[in-house]
């Protein structure tokens, strides 16, 4: 992937984006789901009693796959396609330790159901920030 260019004070403009964003990313990590699952299951099956192992490896696909990429590219596959790029306040580039924060924190933002919390605070922000962003010290803009 290339260098973002970020265009900073457009976090008011993404909302909407965001959330078709995050609809393909849930489609994506779905399909990964999906794929590593039936491996997975298909090689531990064979050896032992699978369900603890495939719960663990359920919950840790969808936080690494925010974590990974909007830690090192600064954008998921959603919001790649739709031009909008995770970077810290200042405009920086979002680091790993950031987008850990911010994609742990995922777990709040999704209270009490369908992310409710988290676009109500998004709302509620100047800078349409959900609680992860907020305590990762990131924004969502708009890419060049």
């Amino acid at each position: 992937m290339s260098q973002l260019t970020p265009e900073m004070d457009t976090e008011g403009d993404v909302f909407g984006v965001r959330i078709a964003a995050a609809i393909i990313d849930f489609i994506v990590v779905a399909i990964l789901l999906v794929i590593f699952g039936g491996i997975i299951g298909g090689i531990i099956g064979v050896l032992l009693d699978s369900f603890l192992i495939i719960s663990v490896i359920s919950a840790l696909i969808p936080i690494l796959y925010f974590i990974i990429l909007e830690g090192k590219y600064g954008q998921t596959a959603g919001k790649r396609l739709l031009n909008i790029a995770v970077v810290h306040e200042d405009g920086s580039p979002c680091t790993m330790s950031s987008s850990a924060i911010r994609n742990v924190l995922r777990i709040i933002d999704q209270l009490p159901a369908f992310y409710i919390l988290g676009l109500v605070v998004m709302l509620l922000t100047d800078r349409t920030q959900r609680v992860g962003d907020l305590a990762g010290g990131t924004v969502v803009v708009r890419t060049e």
